[in-house]
């Protein structure tokens, strides 16, 4: 009878784990990164990767740089805006209004980041795609011509729809390419 009991036991609390490992894949009970922050799950060789952060964006640098409130700079992937800050090259066409662009959307507000293959560049910014709700910041500002498409490998994630996106704004002489004569 004793080992009945064990076996049942040890059964029931196999079960347990399996419908518990079963639920966090579905979604059903969140995953949080080392912030404490909710994260996507993603198997990778049988682990479970956060490929996804959260954060508030306390300053807009310029059209495609942010810092979070807790310090973190993000550069988003896949652009290039016009520079206003680089301490060599003068204020170039359409620079203020990306940053003002990238204000509007962005601060003071929380934001999901979504990261590619590589986590920072040379800066040691983070290399993000930048979300707020479901609109992802990166393909907006090139969509409105806020920005271009340029992207470096391995980070090509969305490489094809970014630069859709460029040739409607030229088409379509949004913002940049209708302001700029150099573009």
């Amino acid at each position: 009878m004793k080992k009945n009991v064990k076996n049942l036991s040890f059964v029931s609390a196999v079960l347990l784990v399996v419908i518990f490992v079963v639920k966090i894949l579905d979604g059903e009970f969140e995953i949080t990164d080392a912030e404490g922050e909710p994260g996507k799950k993603e198997i990778v060789n049988e682990k479970i990767v956060i490929d996804e952060q959260y954060g508030v964006v306390s300053r807009v640098v310029d059209g495609d740089t942010i810092v979070l409130e807790d310090g973190r700079k993000v550069r988003y992937i896949g652009i290039d805006t016009p520079e206003s800050v680089h301490p060599t090259t003068p204020v170039e066409c359409y620079a203020l209004e990306a940053k003002l662009a990238n204000e509007e959307l962005v601060l003071n507000k929380r934001v999901r980041l979504e990261k590619d293959v590589t986590d920072t560049d040379r800066y040691h910014r983070l290399l993000r795609y930048v979300y707020i709700d479901d609109i992802s910041v990166n393909e907006y500002l090139v969509e409105n011509g806020f920005a271009r498409a340029l992207f470096y490998k391995p980070d090509t994630k969305y490489e094809e729809d970014i630069f859709a996106l460029q040739v409607d704004a030229q088409k379509q002489l949004r913002g940049l390419w209708g302001a700029c004569k150099d573009q």
